[in-house]
């Protein structure tokens, strides 16, 4: 644990649409500091004092990763916008990245401002 306050807030991090990618599972990896961008030990050992943990649902977009990646390795570096995903697809992930942010702070890994 670092001798000083917290200095690092992150303004924007993907931790919970990975875990819920991965699976239940998951949660206790990033308290245990298996592979992942944010991992609880890291987090304390680097200063992490809180940040905002965005919930993310990926729209279809018909194109592979690779071709995404090749559409921003170019100009106009833009990509379309993929067909808005109807509620009724988008809420259930929602929910359940929120559960895992819960699950988290059930645990005693982090605190949810409110």
């Amino acid at each position: 644990m670092l001798d000083t306050a917290p200095y690092v807030f992150d303004g924007h991090n993907d931790l919970l649409s990975r875990l819920w990618g991965l699976g239940p599972e998951a949660i206790s990896g990033v308290a245990s500091g298996a592979d992942g961008a944010i991992d609880l030990p890291k987090a304390r050992a680097g200063g992490f004092g809180g940040g905002f943990f965005a919930c993310y649902v990926s729209s279809p977009t018909g194109m592979d990763l690779s071709e995404m990646m090749a559409l921003m390795d170019r100009p106009p570096y833009d990509i379309p916008l993929p067909d808005p995903m109807p509620a009724t697809e988008a809420l259930p992930i929602v929910l359940g990245q929120m559960a895992i942010l819960f699950a988290l702070e059930r645990e005693g890994h982090l605190r949810v401002c409110r």
